[in-house]
This record gives C-alpha cells, structure tokens and sequence, in this order.
C-alpha cells in the first residue's frame, strides 16, 4: 500500500509538472484562500478563543453602578466598591484602577510615561504573578505610601535593556523617584484606558485615603474596576446581588444615589474585546465562504482539465486499472496541488499575521498577543487534505466512470452531459458564493460611506492636538502655563486659532449633572447627565463648533467675571421642558450654595463625543478659567494652514519654549481620533473588501474557464451551424446563454443565501438595511457584467470557427 501510495504521488508530482499553467493557477487560488483563512483564524483564537493571562480568567467581571440617566456605566465610587465587598458574597475580591503615568527626567528633558494608579491587590484580584520582583504591599497603597512602579515587559525591555537587576532602580522625577519594585510578564494584558491608542505602561499605587474618600464624596464615579467573583458564582447572580446591595445604598444615601441605581457586571472578556468580536466572527464566516469558492473554482479547473484526458483513462483502464486506482490517481494529483498551495499560504499567512502583530493598530483588542505559531502548520496540513477532497474528488468521479468506454472516441455523450452538468453546478455555486461576499462588500461600503458622511459636529482637518498636564503648585500657574502656550502659537505664521478644552471628542469622555435653578428637581440626582467640557477662549473656532444663538466665550470671561456657560443643540431642546435656555442659570456637579450660578449666553452645534455612529449626546460647556472641577488633563488644538509635521514642530517648539520641564505628549492630529474611532470598520471593511474583489476574480475565472471547454466540446456543432448558414453573432449568443442561465440561477439563490446570511449584521452597520434592496440589484447587476465579461472572449472565438476544419474528422 505504501508502495502504491508512492507511485501514485511521484506520478502526480510529474502530472503538475507537466501542467504548469492549470498548476499554477490551481495552486495561487488556493493559496489565496488558505492563507486568508489562516489570518483571519490566528485573529479569531488570539482574540476570542485563547483564554486571558490571568488565573481562573472566566472568573473575571467588570462591576460598575449606572442608572436611568447612566446605563451603560463603566465607573464607580471607591465608596460604592468598599460598600459592595463589605455586603456581598459574590464577590472574592474587587480592585480599583484609574489612568495616571509618571514623569521621569531623561537627558535633562520630562517625559510623559503613561500608566494607571492601581488597588494595592490589583494584580492579586487578576491573578497575574511578577516575571521580576514583587508587587505592591499594603503599606505602599495608602495616601503616604512609598513611590513605587511596576513595570510592563515592554517597558523593561525597550527602557531597560531587559536588565535583569532593575528591582530597585529610581526612576527620577521633578517630585522624587520611583523605585521599580516589579516587572509584569511578557503576556500580561491591560485593561481599558481612556485612550485606546495606547497601552500603560508603568503601574503605581492608587494611595487613597478610605475615610476621606467614603466622607468627601460618595457619588463620585471616578474609578474603573474589576473583580473576582467567588467560587461557583455566576455573573447573574452577581448582579442580581449587587443591584440589592445598591437599592439598599440608594435608600440608606439617597443624595448619592440615584432612586434607579443598579448594579453592572459583565465578563471582564467581553469588556476587553468589546464590538469586535462581531466583526471577527463576520470575517471568519466570509473566509469560509471563500476557501468554498477556491475550491469549487479550483474543481471547475480540473474537472474541464481532466474531461480531456478521458484518451488517457481509457488505456490505463485497457491496461487493467481499475475505477478505483483511477480515482486514486487523480485524488494523488489533487493533493499535491492542495499541499504546495497549503504550504505557500501558510507562507503567506505567517507573514501576514507577523506583519499585522508588529503594524497593526493597537485599536484592536488583544492584538499583542497575535503571533504566528504550530497552529497554522497544523491549519496548513488539515487544509491540504480537506481542499485536496474538496476540489478533486467530483471531477475524479466524473471522468473515471466514463473512461472505459472513451477508447474509440475520445468521449461519450454520457460523459459530456454528465460534465457538463457538474461544470454548471459548481459555477452556479461559484456565483452564488461571489454573490454573497460581493453583497458584504456592498453593505459594508455604503455603511461605511454613510458613516463617514456623519457631521461630527466639528472639523477636524488641519488640526493639531497635544496633551497638556503641567503641575505647578497652583490653579493660576496651569493657567498661566497654557496662556503662555497660546500666546506664542497665535504668533507663528500660519496658525489660526489656538484653543484648549478639558477633553476632546472622540477622547475620554467627562460627564456631569446639570442643575437648572429655575427647574429645580426633587432629588438632585435625578438631575439630566450631560458630557461636560471646560473651554478657552478660541476653541470653538479652533474646532469650527458653530455657535448656533447667543455668543461664544471669550477672553472677556474671566475668573472673576460673571460665570457664563454654553449648552449643546441637543441640550437646549431635551433638558429646560421646551423652555429657551439663554439667560437660564445652571450648576454643575451637584447644587452649591458656595459657588454662584453660571448664566447660559449661547446654544451650540452638537458634537458627536463617543463616535460618528452614535446619537450626539447633550453637553455643557464652561469657561476653563471658571470651572469648578480641579483641573486634569487638558488637550490644546491649534488649527493652521501648516502641514501636520511643520504645525507639530511648532506645537512642540512652544511648548518646551514656555516651560522645557513640562512634558509633550499625544501631539496627533485630530483626524488621528476619528480613525480611531472607526478603526474596527476600516479593518473589518478593508478585508471583506479584499475578500469580494478575490471571490468576483475566481467567479469570472471560473466562468471563462467554463465557456472555454463548452466551446473546444461543441467545435463541430458550432461548424455544423455556420456551414447551414448560422451567423457568428447567433453562435455566440448560443454560447453565452447558456452560461447566463446558470449565472442567473447562481445570483437569485446567492441572494437568498445573503439576505438570510446578513440579518445577523445589523449591529455591524449603520443607516443600512441588512436586505437592502439597492445593494442586491447592484450586486446582481456586477455579477451579470461579470459573467458577461467572462464569457464574451471564448464566446467571441468560438464565431470565429472555421468551419471547414471543424468538420474535419478526429
């Protein structure tokens, strides 16, 4: 058997050889499509199915406490998390963990190393063990504890060198150093921070202070967290639990509380990965969808390759093969085709996946942990035999059973029809196939389009953003800082207006409660949400946000000026009960009877905060010199007619010209925060997009190869017609039709196959019908031009027959 199995192959070996054109082409389909395949599915294990680096990861939740106002919460109070481990049982531990960084000296310049302020059992609570030193003590997490950082792998690396003796280096800053005490493991993954472009890098102590915390502010939301449930504990009855734990809070505190307060608790894996995961399942269905095509184009090939060698066949038959080894034989061939095209798109895909590990962008969840490894040689093999049965096994049944009855002619009409026919079946399931990936590829672009028709609400061509936090002892001196910033920008030629919020669209978002004094409310938390912006002067224009009635802020509102506000579009027709909010007063945050109320002096155009694909939210929008709020992170735009690289340049050059100490961080354009924003559908688009265009090449491939035989089998009827007098046009037609019966019967069972195959899409698209009706015609409309296109060469030809010598006997 062994010896057989040999022979066979060394003969298939020199069967490919000796077709190098059907080989080649065979081989790069299926390359194409195992190797698409193999990508898709690395990202598929790396995002979805491998299991997160921690200890007991499915015991991981994300709790968080939301409300009417805030059902989507990711946040929550230290007092709340106290509150909650203090009275539940579902939970084994729950840490805390906020954005933060530190600032070390390098070459005499600050640096800006981002990071997060972390519980003291963070690490404990994921389960994560330190690849170097240890991780935080008690003592460390409180407000006088030691500085003290840990390190990621990364950072160790690239910083440090990978000096295995960094346990104990300071790490100077303008306000004392830190001491590395730790360094993560290489697969560590981080939890969410507010900007997705970025990883932390370095983790310290959060240090909080539990009695002023619980006594200061009960309601304030200001930390992300996670948690671990108790053995044996579902996610359900966490929540169930926990929302009973905060009906007895709201009661026991109802001015921190709102009346609705619930309890969030999701699987810290779906927090991580997010919308994606749709997304990837999608791609991995289409990839499917195409190794099928691949295959079924691949089969068309052969089967149209081997119904000529029914001569060839029929001696081995004379010779005594029998059906089997005949089926045997031609499997053979089909292997070594499936296994060179295997190992070329393993090829393929170990460098695409490489490629996409080192390039891709860090938007997408998990993707760190993408690597090529065994599992695509493993793919690689089980794609060779499962292809090679796929596309060989039809054709070797067809042409072998007709083979020993082929000596005298060549061929029988048994054979033919019977060819034909399968020929006609796998290019109906060809065009279905290109049908229902050319249909992803048309809702997926007109959702996209759409998409990136939304007005955001600002204009974010031709501005430069960068983070501003200085830490001068004082308010006044930030302020003075970034005034100074400002003031040098507005003189560089080119630069137009220069501006600074506390946050930015697209960006962590900051909300508040809004408190109207002339609608006073029963329980001020059941005061309207709304995002919150403090603003300079000049930001507006910066960011063209229109103002829409009233004024705009100006230089003229000072800190001991009239408190002056804004509100959004939205705001003004959803928060003051029809009334007109210009002259109205309000308060942020929670009711004061310190602080004066801010009069509202102009309505402007909506922002679309969160992404282009959701409602744009109501807002306020305060004067940056007369916020309440202690000051945080800041971001200055500055819109010119510079390109990017020399606005940058100038960004920076005032920046360490104010002040050299103070760091420059997140200097990007603003565009970069839109892409970000529809980074997953860029991805997930520009792959169907690739995966369309293949499908309608092997479509029309297949067809043109279809036709061709068609033609070569009929080259005496179609000379017997034009010797009658048929014209070449009607011969032609007669050829072409045939193939457009079966390329329209593949297009209506393809749409009904992708109508069926998008319901489940919806969550994927925006402003577009999963079944629409336009796509489809559009579609169809590609796949008939296609086919057309394919056919009409040989169809052409086939006109062109002499009919003299196509009458001439074999």
């Amino acid at each position: 058997m062994m010896r057989r199995m040999l022979r066979d192959l060394a003969l298939a070996f020199r069967w490919t050889r000796r077709n190098p054109a059907f080989s080649s082409m065979a081989i790069a389909t299926l390359a194409v499509a195992i190797a698409a395949n193999a990508v898709v599915f690395a990202l598929v294990k790396t995002v979805l199915l491998t299991p997160l680096p921690y200890e007991s990861p499915d015991r991981l939740v994300v709790v968080a406490d939301g409300n009417g106002h805030d059902p989507e919460s990711h946040t929550i109070s230290y007092a709340t998390a106290r509150d909650w481990m203090r009275r539940s049982h579902a939970l084994e531990r729950l840490s805390l963990y906020a954005d933060s960084g530190i600032r070390p000296i390098v070459d005499g310049r600050v640096q800006q190393v981002r990071g997060q302020r972390v519980s003291g059992d963070f690490f404990d609570t994921l389960g994560v063990r330190m690849y170097l030193g240890r991780s935080f003590s008690p003592a460390e997490d409180t407000p006088k504890g030691a500085n003290v950082a840990v390190l990621t792998y990364e950072t160790w690396r690239d910083v440090f060198g990978g000096d295995p003796g960094v346990v104990g280096h300071s790490i100077p800053t303008r306000h004392g150093a830190y001491v590395v005490i730790g360094v993560l493991p290489r697969d560590f993954q981080p939890l969410h921070m507010t900007n997705p472009a970025e990883l932390p890098r370095v983790f310290i102590p959060m240090g909080l202070d539990p009695e002023r915390e619980e006594r200061d502010c009960r309601s304030c939301r200001g930390y992300r967290s996670v948690a671990r449930l108790a053995p044996g504990v579902s996610a359900g009855a966490a929540r169930a639990e926990l929302s009973s734990v905060m009906h007895e809070l709201a009661s026991e505190y109802p001015a921190a509380y709102a009346s609705d307060a619930f309890a969030r608790v999701e699987p810290l894996r779906d927090t991580i990965v997010g919308g994606f995961g749709k997304a990837l399942w999608l791609l991995q269905a289409a990839v499917a969808l195409l190794l099928v095509l691949a295959c079924a184009n691949v089969a068309t090939l052969l089967l149209a390759r081997t119904v000529g060698r029914q001569r060839e066949l029929a001696v081995k038959v004379a010779l005594g093969a029998a059906r089997g080894q005949l089926i045997r034989q031609m499997l053979a061939e089909s292997l070594v085709v499936a296994t060179a095209a295997a190992a070329l798109g393993v090829a393929l895909a170990w460098t695409a996946t490489a490629t996409i590990a080192r390039t891709g962008t860090t938007n997408i969840p998990r993707i760190g942990e993408l690597a090529p490894d065994v599992g695509m040689l493993v793919f690689g093999i089980a794609a060779a035999v499962v292809t090679s049965v796929a596309f060989g096994l039809l054709p070797a049944l067809l042409t072998s059973g007709g083979a020993a009855n082929s000596l005298g002619s060549g061929r029988t009409a048994t054979t033919q029809r019977g060819s034909r026919r399968a020929l006609e079946t796998l290019i109906g399931l060809e065009v279905a196939l290109a049908v229902v990936l050319v249909f992803l590829v048309g809702l997926l672009g007109k959702s996209y389009s759409r998409l990136m028709h939304v007005d955001p609400g600002f204009d974010p061509t031709q501005v430069v953003t960068v983070s501003l936090l200085p830490d001068y002892p004082s308010r006044a001196q930030n302020i003075g800082y970034f005034d100074a910033v400002v003031d040098r920008l507005r003189t560089v030629p080119g630069v137009e207006r220069v501006g600074f919020a506390s946050t930015l669209p697209f960006s962590h978002p900051s909300t508040t409660q809004l408190y109207v004094r002339e609608q006073p409310v029963a329980n001020p938390l059941d005061a309207p949400g709304l995002d919150f912006y403090s603003i300079s002067d000049g930001y507006l224009e910066a960011m063209r946000i229109p103002v829409l009635r009233g004024r705009s802020i100006t230089a003229a509102d000072t800190a001991t000026g009239e408190p002056v506000a804004l509100v959004s579009a939205t705001a003004a027709q959803t928060v003051f009960a029809g009334r007109d909010p210009i002259d109205l007063h309000i308060q942020i945050d929670e009711p004061d009877a310190k602080h004066p109320w801010a009069r509202i002096v102009g309505i402007v155009g909506d922002v679309h905060q969160y992404a282009l694909d959701r409602a744009a939210t109501a807002a306020v929008y305060v004067p940056f010199v007369q916020s309440v709020r202690p000051q945080g992170y800041s971001s200055l735009v500055v819109r010119s007619s510079l390109p990017v690289a020399a606005a940058s340049a100038a960004v920076r050059d005032a920046m360490v010209g104010v002040d050299p100490m103070q760091p420059v961080f997140h200097l990007q354009p603003m565009t970069t925060y839109l892409a970000l924003s529809t980074s997953e559908r860029t991805f997930t688009l520009s792959l169907i997009v690739a995966f369309g265009a293949i499908s309608l090449l092997l479509a029309a491939g297949g067809v043109y190869g279809v036709v061709s035989f068609v033609v070569a089998q009929r080259t005496r009827e179609v000379g017997l017609r034009l010797a009658l007098g048929a014209t070449p046009a009607h011969v032609s037609w007669l050829i072409v039709r045939q193939i457009l019966i079966v390329a329209v019967a593949g297009i209506g069972a393809g749409l009904i196959l992708a109508g069926g195959f998008t319901r489940s899409l919806a969550a994927l698209l925006y402003a577009t019908s999963p079944l629409d009706g336009a796509t489809m015609a559009e579609v169809a409309l590609v796949l008939l031009a296609a086919v057309l296109a394919a056919s009409a060469v040989p169809g052409m030809r086939a006109a062109r027959v002499d009919p003299a010598i196509a009458l001439r006997a074999d």
